[in-house]
């Protein structure tokens, strides 16, 4: 078996740059830790704004926080409300100045960070699957063609078996 190579850590330094930035020696691992607990805590708290990265860059006496998000409103919240309570938050988990920047990104689409922007869109489409192979049953049903623009294929094929799965028989479809 082949090598499994993480292609986040074969780019780094070739067409990507690091996550953090900063220098230690003695204070490293705590350092890690403590990078580790604040992308934690906010992949959780700050999940519905669809952040796609968190860079963390440390000074002395500061911590820089960098968030690239496809809807910045949501984390900075009405009025800045919500981006100082983080701030605040994020001031308990060290000891230093803390100190957030946000990013937008432009084209959430083609992005391909570690949390994508549109991540609630698959389960949307979900949702409304059945009501458009109901759709498309019927309007085959009256002889029109389906959303695909045929009369049969992976459209209608998708649909005969959401009504299959329905108990519906296949002479109910031909028909």
């Amino acid at each position: 078996m082949g090598q499994k190579v993480n292609p986040h850590g074969l780019r780094v330094g070739v067409i990507k740059d690091w996550d953090s930035k900063w220098y230690a020696d003695a204070e490293f691992s705590d350092f890690l830790v403590e990078d580790y607990n604040i992308r934690k805590f906010l992949k959780k708290k700050l999940y519905s704004a669809g952040v796609s990265k968190i860079e963390i860059e440390r000074a002395s006496d500061r911590v820089k926080v960098i968030l690239y998000t496809a809807k910045p409103g949501v984390v900075i919240g009405k009025g800045g409300a919500e981006i100082e309570v983080t701030k605040k938050e994020l001031s308990k988990l060290t000891d230093k100045k803390v100190l957030i920047d946000i990013k937008e990104i432009k084209r959430p689409d083609k992005d391909s960070g570690e949390h994508r922007a549109a991540a609630g869109k698959p389960r949307i489409l979900q949702k409304g699957d059945e009501v458009l192979h109901r759709q498309n049953y019927e309007s085959r049903r009256a002889g029109h063609q389906d959303r695909c623009g045929r009369t049969s294929g992976r459209c209608g094929y998708r649909a005969y078996r959401v009504l299959q799965r329905r108990n519906h028989s296949a002479a109910d479809l031909k028909s």
